[in-house]
């Protein structure tokens, strides 16, 4: 863990790690929002597609958004296995939080520009505003020691009682 900032006790959790803190889950929130939208949609009993089609007029955008969530939601994973006991893939995914979120925010970006670039077409207002949004926030990702703290820290496995008894 690097010691560049003071953190107070509350940025600790149970194991004395870093907390990720509001710029991780804002991110979070801004990248899985298409599988929040997907999932809202299919759980309409009338129409399946109708919330979809709200936010996502060619229903192809929502999955190429859904495809380039899926480093955040991998993340998301990473995150709620974040305790000792845990895998060593988890471990492996949370140290490379900082670059999963620089993908999925850079992803988001593609998915903006990509119909710029292929089709000529200008996105709608809410895309404009989803690209800048991105932006911003690969830049704060970038330079958040606070995440860098946060992902170079992951629970330590507990020794058992046995072995503790044993070396004791």
């Amino acid at each position: 863990m690097s010691t560049r900032a003071a953190y107070s006790y509350r940025d600790y959790d149970e194991y004395l790690n870093v907390r990720p803190g509001l710029l991780f889950w804002l991110v979070m929130a801004f990248t899985l929002r298409p599988f929040v939208v997907l999932v809202a949609s299919l759980s309409n009993r009338t129409d399946r597609s109708a919330i979809l089609n709200i936010f996502y007029p060619d229903q192809f955008e929502a999955f190429l958004g859904c495809a380039a969530a899926l480093p955040a939601l991998l993340l998301l994973f990473g995150y709620v296995r974040r305790r000792p006991e845990a895998h060593a893939i988890f471990r492996a995914v949370w140290r490379k939080g900082k670059l999963l979120l620089t993908a999925a925010l850079l992803l988001d970006i593609a998915v903006v520009v990509a119909p710029i670039l292929t089709r000529g077409d200008i996105p709608a207002t809410n895309g404009l505003v989803s690209g800048a949004t991105s932006v911003v926030l690969l830049v704060l990702v970038v330079r958040s020691n606070r995440l860098k703290d946060a992902f170079a820290g992951f629970p330590d496995t507990v020794p058992s009682a046995d072995s503790r008894r044993a070396t004791a």
